[in-house]
């Protein structure tokens, strides 16, 4: 009788072994860590739960603390790679302190046969509440769109802001020069405005900067309150403005006019 309870359970195992091989499915990251919230403060993260297999799969999300949501439903179609939304909101009477629980995240695949393959993918989040205020935030590589002449430049800076309030750079300032930058054209300077708690935006800077059409060269140097953050040289284009529609038409029957 043993031999055959242990001869079940292994069969049960090499069935989910099998099984997960079968579903190649995974969740990314498996621990969120969200630090440094204030009482009342509200904190996102993405999830990624990626497939390589054609089958549509279950999934079910479990949670078992009233302070962390999922922008989906708590049962779903897996048919393709999916980004889940967990919220996590912090009451306005939260005692301070750290907070860890576990988000089970269930995949399972039912085969033409009736056997079904269930994976438990826990993900671990550790939440910690304090009353004190933290500032830190990132800036990523700086963009000029290329624009029409006559049309104002404008800069884009990424700015991830990992602190627990709104921040960001306070300033930008420009140096334009000619393409093979021998030439200096004009300078300019720009306030930048705060990236919310917990975020990342693109913060973009219109400037009052008009160029013909040419490539240029920009120096950005990005400043926060303790000084530089970054300085990067950026190309650009400015293009011809193009006539519009109505524009051209209305050349056309001018000139047949003065005939």
């Amino acid at each position: 009788m043993m031999r055959f309870i242990a001869f079940i359970i292994i069969a049960a195992l090499l069935v989910k072994i099998a099984g997960a091989e079968k579903l190649n499915v995974g969740v990314s990251p498996p621990r969120i860590y969200a630090g440094h919230l204030l009482p009342g403060s509200h904190f996102e993260q993405e999830v990624l739960i990626s497939k390589s297999t054609n089958e549509d799969l279950e999934v079910a999300i479990t949670t078992n603390s009233p302070l962390i949501t999922f922008d989906k439903e708590s049962n779903l179609i897996l048919e393709n790679d999916i980004n889940l939304v967990v919220s996590i909101d912090i009451p306005e009477d939260a005692e301070l302190g750290n907070y860890d629980d576990t988000v089970d995240i269930r995949i399972r695949s039912s085969d033409t046969v009736g056997i079904t393959t269930e994976l438990v993918f826990p993900v671990l989040i550790m939440i910690n509440v304090t009353d004190k205020e933290w500032d830190e935030y990132s800036v990523g590589t700086i963009a000029i769109p290329d624009i029409e002449e006559c049309s104002p430049v404008t800069f884009i800076i990424p700015v991830n802001n990992k602190g627990n309030i709104q921040s960001g750079p306070e300033t930008i300032e420009v140096t334009v020069l000619d393409k093979f930058r021998k030439q200096e054209i004009l300078t300019a300077s720009a306030e930048l405005a705060d990236v919310p708690a917990f975020s990342r935006e693109d913060v973009r800077v219109e400037t009052e900067i008009m160029l013909s059409a040419e490539q240029y060269s920009a120096d950005v140097l990005v400043i926060g309150k303790d000084g530089e953050l970054k300085n990067e040289t950026v190309m650009f284009d400015v293009v011809p403005a193009q006539s519009s529609f109505a524009e051209v038409w209305s050349a056309f029957f001018d000139r047949r006019g003065r005939r």
